[in-house]
């Protein structure tokens, strides 16, 4: 029970459904739930072979983000053996549970497991999954180094993982590429935070966190507007506030290690409401309100698994 727990540890599962809502948040943003509401009714949804099509593309879309993005954390771990082994020996290979080996392969399956799901999806994904991947590996193996290359590299994991969900209709991409740049704003904002999640005190990175998550709030709010979604945003956007500022708002005034550990934590599970707020902006409240279900979930298993 032990492995069994580490190997799930080394799998980060609350972390593994905010991957989950950036597929589904693209999926809204691409426009096919508008697409499925016209084309059919609930009466025919048994009987239609589209409908049965489009369920297949998202089960393999959303298995294809569990692979890359679980992959990507077991790797992680596998590059910070060795530091682990001193800042947090409690971590499965640091306490011998699970070994080097076992966890380099495990991560390496995975991904490949994840690029596989994603050609089966479409030629467009499946490209679209190997940018992730290329991603993935260069944060672990170089990029989390790097003051400048370690954000960049980890919202750019983000951001292609958000047009993996887009590709869902490939025509789609290029209309909406931009939006690919928020979940960059927003995990360059978290990645600011844990970089001080170590030592604490340090209330430049928590303010710089805290304007790129105001600048992630503009842009809910505009294309809400423009697409005439604002009401059915805001709520999604006034969560998405409290639980990623409140946090930084305590860190700034009292920069301990607890609290930076704790504004962390909550921009980590805030992307399960960033995706609700990109697809209720996008396709509307009901979208919004189905990926937003995720975060209950992610926030139990996050008091079981560790977060980072």
């Amino acid at each position: 029970m032990k492995k069994i727990f580490a190997l799930l540890q080394l799998l980060r599962p609350a972390n593994t459904l905010t991957a989950i809502a950036d597929i589904w948040a693209g999926i809204a943003i691409s426009g096919a739930l508008a697409g499925i509401a016209f084309s059919t009714g609930l009466t025919s949804f048994i009987h239609d072979e589209n409908i049965r099509a489009i369920i297949l593309k998202v089960a393999l879309l959303t298995f294809s983000t569990i692979g890359l993005y679980s992959g990507g954390t077991v790797l992680n771990d596998y590059f910070d053996a060795d530091l682990n082994k001193f800042s947090r020996p409690e971590m499965p290979l640091s306490s011998g549970l699970i070994t080097r080996k076992t966890a380099l392969v495990l991560g390496l399956f995975l991904v490949l497991m994840g690029i596989i799901l994603a050609f089966f999806a479409g030629v467009v994904s499946g490209f679209i999954s190997m940018t992730v991947a290329f991603f993935v590996i260069f944060y672990n193996v170089y990029g989390k180094y790097n003051s400048v290359t370690g954000p960049l590299s980890m919202g750019l994991c983000r951001g292609a993982n958000l047009l993996l969900g887009i590709s869902f209709i490939p025509q789609a991409i290029g209309f909406n590429f931009i939006v690919i740049l928020i979940p960059v704003v927003f995990i360059a904002a978290i990645t600011s935070l844990s970089r001080y999640e170590t030592q604490g005190g340090n209330r430049l990175g928590i303010q710089l966190a805290g304007w790129l998550y105001f600048l992630v709030i503009c842009y809910l709010i505009t294309m809400s507007v423009i697409n005439n979604r604002f009401f059915q945003t805001i709520p999604f956007i006034g969560v998405l506030f409290y639980l990623s500022f409140k946090p930084i708002t305590i860190a700034f005034r009292l920069p301990t290690l607890q609290n930076v550990e704790t504004a962390v934590r909550w921009g980590i599970l805030s992307l399960v409401v960033l995706n609700a707020a990109l697809a209720a902006a996008f396709s509307g409240f009901i979208p919004g309100i189905i990926i937003l279900t995720l975060l209950p979930v992610s926030f139990y298993l996050s008091r079981h698994f560790s977060l980072t």
